[in-house]
């Protein structure tokens, strides 16, 4: 682990409010990555992949780049084109 990674686990460590914040930002950048993973494994553009979840190209866009921060209604179309689900589990 390098000198960085130490210092950002201490600040995480010691600040609850930016710990949360992170752990959101986790969230959204792991479902891009699935986004962007399951659109390349099935050879799929932005626009085609759109047109199957039926919304408009700009919005899968603006998602992959992370400058929105999307509706669940958004969320769940991307899950439901992906054949996808959520597990909701607690967190121990």
């Amino acid at each position: 682990m390098n000198d960085l990674n130490i210092l950002i686990n201490e600040i995480i460590s010691e600040d609850q409010e930016i710990k949360e914040e992170i752990e959101l930002l986790d969230f959204k950048y792991k479902l891009i990555d699935e986004l962007i993973n399951f659109r390349k494994a099935y050879k799929l553009s932005q626009s085609e992949f759109a047109d199957m979840i039926k919304v408009d190209k700009q919005m899968i866009s603006r998602f992959e780049k992370g400058e929105v921060d999307p509706k669940l209604s958004f969320i769940s179309k991307i899950l439901h084109g992906m054949n996808k689900e959520i597990i909701i589990s607690s967190k121990i």
